[in-house]
């Protein structure tokens, strides 16, 4: 709670996303809260100046210069990475895929969303939950109030797994990385695993 009572644009944030946990039950989803500590930030609290994913715009006060700094890192650090997955060929998934689906959204989100792997629209499109889950997920951020640009969206393995099948242990460790050094980038204060199998990545 802020000093006023009123909501800290966090617990608003989870606030939402509780009342929307019914429509990630039928993708059979779960919550992952991402441990500040665990991203090495714990000694160093969020930059004030990042702007929300609803649009607001910087703390009053704030300098934009930063915040303008951060994303332009964040988006190069994303577009090499998208790059080098584009070209992988660590697992066997590399030699039955149309394209690779790397992921999409704001690289300043403080959503993050986490499937299991690309089915057949994602495969053909190179894009991320486009599919029947992906119009679900749709209508999940915009009832939360939030517009799927604003969020960040990707997946566990980067590449379909033939007939949509779950990956192997062996896949996803070899696409791991991947996911990790998004997270990275990306820097997001909740992780959303949308499934089991991300889940347990995760």
């Amino acid at each position: 709670m802020t000093r006023d009572g009123g909501e800290t644009p966090v617990r608003d944030l989870l606030r939402r996303l509780e009342a929307e946990l019914s429509l990630l039950g039928v993708l059979g989803a779960d919550a992952v809260p991402l441990p500040r500590a665990a991203r090495g930030s714990a000694a160093s609290p969020r930059d004030p100046t990042r702007s929300e994913p609803s649009g607001r715009p910087p703390v009053a006060g704030g300098n934009a210069a930063p915040l303008a700094s951060r994303a332009g890192l964040a988006d190069a650090e994303l577009a090499a990475l998208a790059k080098e997955v584009a070209r992988c060929t660590r697992c066997p998934l590399a030699r039955t895929r149309r394209n690779t689906v790397f992921g999409e959204g704001s690289s300043s989100a403080r959503l993050l969303f986490v499937g299991e792997g690309p089915g057949a629209e994602e495969d053909r499109t190179g894009r991320p939950f486009v599919g029947r889950a992906g119009q679900l997920l749709d209508r999940m951020i915009a009832a939360m109030g939030l517009a799927r640009e604003a969020v960040y969206i990707a997946n566990v393995v980067k590449c379909r797994p033939p007939g949509n099948r779950t990956p192997t242990a062996d896949e996803v460790a070899c696409c791991l990385p991947y996911l990790e050094r998004q997270i990275a980038a990306i820097d997001p204060e909740l992780i959303v695993a949308l499934g089991a199998s991300a889940a347990r990545a995760l």
